[in-house]
């Protein structure tokens, strides 16, 4: 099953069956794996931490989404994010979560 696809299953059964759903996620795959792979910091109004759930930052720098809330940044891999709570790393305390 192709990505596009794959999430397009995911947001429908997630959502129960919503057409307008199913749009904005084939949108978004199509732009996240389409031209030079770099992140779209337009998803970013869209995106949440999954652990805290509150919102996240683009860090162009390492190529990650950062929740300074609780310390955590998830990378970014061909464009698309990898929200999945096992990819992130934990931020040193010596302030790099602080970064701005």
């Amino acid at each position: 099953m192709s990505f596009s696809r794959l999430a397009l299953w995911a947001a429908h059964r997630v959502r129960g069956g919503g057409s307008g759903v199913r749009v904005a996620v084939a949108q978004c795959s199509t732009q996240a794996t389409a031209g030079d792979g770099k992140f779209d910091v337009k998803m970013l109004q869209f995106l949440a931490c999954p652990l805290s759930k509150k919102p996240l930052r683009y860090d162009a720098s390492t190529s990650e989404l950062v929740c300074d809330d609780i310390g955590v940044a998830y990378p970014i891999r061909d464009g698309i994010p990898c929200l999945i709570p096992d990819d992130g790393r934990l931020l040193k305390q010596d302030g790099e979560s602080k970064k701005s």
